[in-house]
């Protein structure tokens, strides 16, 4: 193998482990919001803060199917894009949602950014499968080929 497909197939691994990165921190992010939510927007009960995890899982669950059909139409490279976006869009409801102290644009925030994962999440692992990186990157096979979990050859 030639050095400038092995550097290749590092940047595509590099892409495709960044992608991880982002939708882990912001699943991560949720768990750590409850306790700056309770004091920023003045909660009184932990019922009212578990609702923070609550609207991100439950728009993760009831939008996962409907999010499949867009990704039928829209395939692995503008699937993952549009799932960014959705992300994005989410996460910048947070602005005027901190500017005015608001525990329900939060909620919606979040309600907005689950949408995101469904059309986003699957498709890195299925593309570093379909690269085949792992035979280009015999070092990089035990990390990704044991997370990935590939049917043997």
């Amino acid at each position: 193998m030639s050095n400038n497909k092995s550097s290749q197939y590092w940047y595509q691994i590099g892409i495709i482990g960044l992608l991880f990165f982002i939708f882990g921190f912001v699943t991560w992010l949720n768990g750590t919001l409850i306790p700056f939510l309770k004091l920023a927007c003045q909660l009184e009960t932990d019922t009212q803060a578990f609702f923070v995890t609550t609207a991100f899982y439950m728009a993760y669950f009831f939008l996962a199917i409907p999010s499949s059909r867009i990704l039928e139409r829209t395939g692995f490279k503008d699937g993952m894009g549009l799932g960014l976006l959705v992300m994005a869009i989410g996460s910048l409801i947070f602005i005027p949602a901190a500017n005015e102290r608001s525990f329900g644009l939060f909620l919606t925030g979040l309600f907005v950014q689950g949408p995101g994962f469904p059309c986003f999440k699957p498709h890195p692992t299925r593309i570093s499968a379909l690269l085949d990186l792992w035979k280009a990157l015999p070092s990089a096979s035990a990390s990704w080929g044991s997370a990935i979990k590939l049917p043997a050859r």
